[in-house]
């Protein structure tokens, strides 16, 4: 049989002597312990990570308008992971929005690929205030931009925009 030795160590408090009893069995459950905490901590907060839509290599669309008298752009970026982000040409980083359901991610997509038929249209007619949609798929990369007020742009890109837009989360909603 095996002897244990265990330490007793006496703690100075402000009151009557607290003993502490400390074996090696117990230092060694602590040990083992905080390594498996912190391997599973590690392990958690690799999948934490946020893709922002510039270094994203799935699909991904933009959608905005900017322009005018304040020449301010906004964009609006929807990854195909649902994920969304806002930006303005002022900003320094993306604005998580949220994430989409799939339902809502599935017809977005849809809409700019089969009903714009973005991969064919070309189009590039901006204004002093222009609307935008950009769809990428890694080094693919395909534009519309037009004019608020332009009647040439084909119909589906206004439809589309106004679409994508009322689907944004509001203010309050946002993360």
């Amino acid at each position: 049989m095996t002897e244990i030795s265990c330490k007793v160590k006496k703690k100075k408090a402000c009151g009557p002597p607290v003993y502490l009893l400390i074996s090696p069995l117990t230092v060694n459950h602590m040990i083992k312990n905080t390594l498996f905490l912190s391997a599973l901590i590690i392990i958690a907060c690799s999948g934490c990570q946020h893709t922002m839509p510039d270094a994203y290599k799935g699909r991904q669309m933009a959608v905005g308008s900017g322009g005018g008298f304040t020449g301010l752009t906004t964009t609006y970026y929807l990854l195909d992971n649902g994920k969304l982000f806002r930006k303005t040409n002022r900003d320094t980083t993306y604005t998580a929005l949220g994430k989409l359901k799939a339902t809502q991610r599935k017809q977005l997509f849809s809409a700019v690929l089969d009903t714009c038929q973005i991969n064919t249209t070309p189009y590039n007619q901006p204004g002093n205030v222009s609307r935008f949609v950009v769809f990428q798929n890694g080094d693919e990369t395909h534009r519309v931009t037009w004019a608020t007020g332009d009647t040439a742009v084909p119909a589906s890109y206004p439809k589309f925009y106004q679409s994508f837009m009322a689907m944004l989360p509001s203010p309050n909603q946002s993360n």
